[in-house]
């Protein structure tokens, strides 16, 4: 999930940071577009309940976001029956060739503002092929306006949620200096093996058991020829390799 860098300078408030990014995180390819941007919709209780927070303080973060221009327009559509819907939002379009930095999408279900906020600071400040940055607490209390304390308490909180890695250093005379930290942007999915079924499994040795003598010789016969030519063509790649590396 791609969030352009001004984000965090602009949306002090970890409110409306997580509101702001929640947004974004919800805009695909397929999202409905207007003239003037994305259509969302999204009920303000959910909004609610993925910060943590009042329906009111959304509806106050809502404002603060209209007032800054990202949600361009809000309205309620009615009902059949004539009762209000749920808010259709029009969020304003940024452009996300360059000036931008990843997040984990897990971090909205599992995290509360303040912690998403230092935890999306981390995001912009990772860097490398490794997704690391060495910052010491008190440059992170400088750089986030939080204390070292709490950026203490909320970096245990990554840790086992396993959204962050804390790697301990060593000088030469064997003190410990400043941490280095990996930030988990993306986990690739398992991929899963089904075993056989036992249906399957004994369908196709009944199928086995119903052919011919015939048929069970000339099956025998294809699966010998082709691993007798798999074999031959292996001894083949052995004896190539093998010319290959005399002197």
């Amino acid at each position: 999930m791609l969030i352009p860098n001004f984000f965090l300078d602009r949306y002090t408030k970890a409110t409306d940071l997580m509101i702001a990014c929640k947004f974004y995180s919800m805009i695909g390819s397929f999202t409905k577009r207007n003239s003037k941007g994305y259509e969302l919709s999204i009920k303000e209780k959910t909004l609610a309940d993925i910060c943590g927070c009042s329906v009111a303080t959304v509806r106050r973060s809502m404002q603060r976001l209209c007032n800054d221009g990202l949600v361009i327009s809000m309205h309620r559509p009615h009902r059949s029956n004539g009762t209000l819907g749920t808010y259709i939002y029009t969020i304003k379009d940024f452009a996300c060739d360059r000036g931008y930095f990843s997040i984990n999408k897990r971090a909205f279900e599992q995290l509360s503002p303040k912690a998403f906020q230092i935890y999306v600071w981390f995001c912009r400040l990772r860097g490398g092929s490794c997704n690391s940055f060495y910052q010491s607490l008190s440059d992170l209390q400088r750089i986030t306006g939080v204390s070292r304390s709490r950026i203490s308490a909320i970096i245990n909180e990554l840790v086992r949620l396993r959204l962050v890695y804390k790697q301990r250093k060593k000088t030469r005379c064997g003190d410990y200096t400043d941490n280095t930290y990996f930030v988990v942007v993306y986990i690739r999915s398992k991929r899963i093996y089904k075993k056989m079924s036992h249906r399957l499994s004994g369908a196709m040795t009944q199928a086995y058991k119903s052919m011919t003598y015939t048929n069970k010789k000339k099956l025998i016969y294809y699966v010998t020829d082709i691993c007798k030519k798999s074999l031959a063509h292996y001894i083949k790649f052995l004896y190539i390799n093998k010319e290959r590396c005399r002197p």
